[in-house]
């Protein structure tokens, strides 16, 4: 996919396995030629309930952005999200087979030269610049916020049992607080956007030399082979966004 802004060429891909340890895929990405609009969904909830409530986010995100992509991005990009939990968490409460599922929601928007970012769970974006790497996202878990308090080690966010307790998603109630962020955009820039299934995976810095070394489709696949290598405990998701000079 192709898109570009001023003197900028967004170029952006995404690939989703199912792993090595479940039976069924609750992963959902966008990438949107359109709006310019990249997300990850990873769903929970029962035997079908996750993967419905990570595509019903994605096409209510993306029909809401399409519908107000006129108005100011961060507002918009927020109540997006908003949108999204308010109708899974009422479809969660009309159907029984439904119910108790959630979503997380990590979703990038780039207007003009900057890049706005919402989110919301355990899913991540990251921002690679030059040789470095950053999590541009919080996770929003329990384990996150004992390691935070001190509680717990920085390596229990891989390794702990209870990991993947989310202290927030989209759907678990009508209204969620959305975290939002925004930078300018660089040449050179590249974005990776992730479910936990990459990440509990692989470090860091392993991720960075295959993104800055290898092309999109090639590093995608790369990611989600050595996940899978390792373990590949839970559904993968990537999405790549290139920033390059036009």
């Amino acid at each position: 996919m192709y898109g570009s802004y001023r003197s900028m060429k967004i170029a952006a891909k995404g690939l989703t396995d199912v792993g090595q340890r479940r039976e069924a895929n609750q992963d959902s990405f966008l990438v949107d030629e359109e709006t310019l609009l990249f997300g990850v969904a990873d769903g929970m909830g029962g035997h079908r309930g996750g993967g419905v409530a990570s595509k019903l986010a994605v096409e209510i995100i993306r029909s809401y952005i399409q519908a107000h992509k006129n108005g100011d991005p961060e507002e918009v990009i927020e109540k997006a999200l908003q949108e999204a939990s308010k109708t899974i968490h009422q479809q969660s409460m009309d159907k029984n087979e439904l119910s108790g599922m959630g979503t997380t929601a990590t979703f990038a928007w780039v207007r003009s030269n900057r890049i706005y970012i919402a989110h919301v769970g355990d899913s991540r974006a990251y921002l690679l610049r030059g040789n470095k790497i950053w999590q541009l996202t919080e996770d929003h878990s329990l384990v996150h916020e004992q390691v935070k308090a001190g509680v717990l080690p920085e390596s229990a966010e891989k390794e702990h049992l209870y990991r993947n307790v989310l202290t927030r998603s989209i759907g678990f109630e009508p209204f969620v607080k959305v975290d939002i962020y925004q930078k300018e955009l660089e040449p050179g820039d590249k974005f990776l956007i992730c479910s936990d299934g990459l990440i509990t995976m692989l470090k860091d810095e392993e991720i960075s030399k295959i993104v800055t070394k290898k092309s999109l489709g090639d590093a995608l696949k790369k990611l989600i082979t050595m996940a899978n290598d390792r373990g590949g405990e839970d559904n993968i998701t990537t999405i790549l966004i290139d920033i390059e000079k036009d």
